[in-house]
């Protein structure tokens, strides 16, 4: 993709073709894909546009596009796993930040942590949930000022599969 006008165009094509997989049943994992897809060529436009990260947030300046790309096919493996298996660590961090936040927004490190205090290793498990890494348990989590929120190109896996703990 050399130029602006090639990446929004497969950008269009890319939305348009995930608008038409979510009305199609039984289709949103294919649409998911498409969606992260737009991401990462929304992530190419950003790189072509000057100053566009900011006038435009990037959903994570720091890394390229391959990187979070892997991050979500990592995402989509495990979440399913941590969904089934509630007594896990990540698990267990995962869905006590979703009771503590409200309409998926920011929580207070300190709070998380205070009502993690049972989870052994809480802080070594959720460094793993909250970082890049090779064998992190997926990144989930991101951590500015002392608030925790969701990352955001990982808020529609979260939602699709741990929705219902939002207001447990």
């Amino acid at each position: 993709m050399d130029n602006v006008t090639d990446i929004i165009n497969k950008l269009r094509e890319s939305i348009e073709s995930a608008a038409f997989l979510v009305a199609t049943p039984d289709s949103q994992s294919q649409a998911h894909t498409k969606l992260v897809q737009s991401l990462v060529l929304l992530d190419h436009l950003e790189q072509h546009i000057p100053n566009a990260s900011e006038r435009v947030p990037s959903f994570q300046a720091e890394r390229n596009s391959e990187t979070v790309a892997l991050e979500l096919q990592k995402l989509e493996r495990k979440l399913p796993r941590w969904r089934k298996n509630t007594h896990q660590k990540n698990s267990q961090i995962l869905i006590e930040f979703l009771k503590l936040s409200k309409d998926w927004r920011k929580v207070a490190y300190e709070t998380l942590k205070a009502h993690c205090r049972n989870i052994d290793g809480f802080e070594r498990n959720y460094n793993q949930m909250k970082n890049f890494g090779d064998k992190n348990h997926g990144k989930v989590f991101d951590e500015r000022d002392g608030y925790v929120e969701l990352w955001e190109p990982a808020v529609a896996l979260v939602l699709e599969l741990f929705g219902d703990y939002e207001e447990a």
